[in-house]
């Protein structure tokens, strides 16, 4: 399956555990722009490995494709009865971060 229309705009794939503490929200946040893609607009303090505008591709074995919407996607970030996140995503270079006015998102 083809994630997006050019391949060559990521770097790497990135399978991430993040440690989870039910007293407080993950950090991270993601918004679905109009490819349908998840994008991440915020990160957690201690992950250095996902930066904002990498593309998300799953959450604890669910697909981008099953996320219901946007508000799901973070529910699904977020949940606090998690005890470890576990999240499959697409570092994108810096060229491909660019949006059509051609500056970085």
């Amino acid at each position: 399956m083809t994630l997006m229309k050019n391949d060559d705009d990521y770097d790497k794939e990135l399978l991430v555990r993040v440690p989870r503490s039910s007293e407080i929200k993950s950090g991270f946040s993601v918004e679905k722009r109009k490819d349908g893609h998840y994008y991440f607009t915020s990160v957690g303090l201690d992950c250095d490995e996902i930066k904002v505008n990498d593309l998300l591709q799953e959450v604890n074995g669910i697909r981008w494709e099953d996320f219901e919407d946007e508000d799901h996607a973070n529910e699904l970030l977020n949940d606090p009865a998690l005890k470890f996140l576990y999240l499959s995503i697409l570092s994108r270079s810096e060229a491909s971060r660019k949006n059509e006015s051609g500056e970085l998102n």
